[in-house]
């Protein structure tokens, strides 16, 4: 039923996965891609930090090669690196280069490696590049309410210039940063192909872990993504359709 290509919506970090699928499989090809607060560009939040540390801490260890004292660093330590999904797209503007020598993920799907920037055959950016040119659709959608991931923007691609510190008041437009070209989005915007959208979403935070917690935002994203294609909106029991 696949074989002919399909569309992928995706939410928070499941995004990062489907764009890896994108850019490193594709096949069968996603024709339309539409994500939902996923942290393109990375994570910040203190709430994150706290997590990975705390995790360290379990593992026995401090710092990259561990049991070290001092400052910590263990955000990109091996063990949390291997242990924590969400390490993999822990990016602290504030220790750039660390990121990008121990990150696992997210410095290689964003070809910010500079073997990989350079479109280098055995690292694969210009296969990469072209899997994304194949899209059909690249939808990129912010909720405003999203205390979750930080900068929100990062679901635009868009977070802190390196070396700013996290919470930097100022953070660059996609169309300034460097990825808006290394990756193809500008040749995907140029031919009407690139959608960011931004809707007063539901509140979006560290403690909704229930089911119960998330439905309302379910139910959001639901009828947003099918307000976006232009779909008519279902009737749910419980529920008022609004635009």
């Amino acid at each position: 039923a696949l074989a002919q290509g399909f569309d992928v919506v995706a939410f928070g970090q499941g995004g990062l996965l489907a764009r890896g699928y994108v850019q490193r499989c594709n096949h069968p090809q996603v024709h339309s891609l539409v994500t939902y607060n996923t942290p393109h560009a990375g994570c910040a939040s203190d709430a994150l930090r706290a997590e990975l540390r705390a995790l360290e801490r379990l593992g026995g260890g401090f710092g990259p090669a561990g049991g070290e004292t001092g400052p910590a660093s263990s955000e990109y330590s091996e063990f949390v690196q291997t242990t924590s999904a969400a390490a993999g797209y822990f990016r602290d503007p504030a220790r750039h280069q660390e990121y990008l020598a121990r990150s696992i993920f997210l410095p290689d799907l964003n070809l910010e490696r500079p073997a990989r920037a350079g479109g280098a055959a055995a690292e694969g950016g210009d296969y990469e590049r072209e899997e994304i040119a194949k899209l059909h659709k690249l939808v990129l959608i912010k909720g405003s309410k999203d205390h979750v991931v930080k900068p929100e923007t990062s679901a635009w691609f868009e977070t802190y210039a390196p070396g700013d510190a996290a919470g930097a008041s100022h953070v660059p437009k996609l169309m300034d940063t460097t990825i808006y070209s290394r990756l193809g989005l500008s040749d995907l915007d140029a031919n009407g192909r690139l959608d960011l959208v931004s809707f007063e979403s539901c509140e979006w935070k560290v403690q909704n872990r229930s089911v119960d917690d998330w439905e309302d935002c379910r139910h959001e994203v639901t009828h947003s993504i099918i307000l976006h294609l232009g779909g008519p909106l279902p009737s749910t029991a419980g529920h008022t359709a609004e635009e």
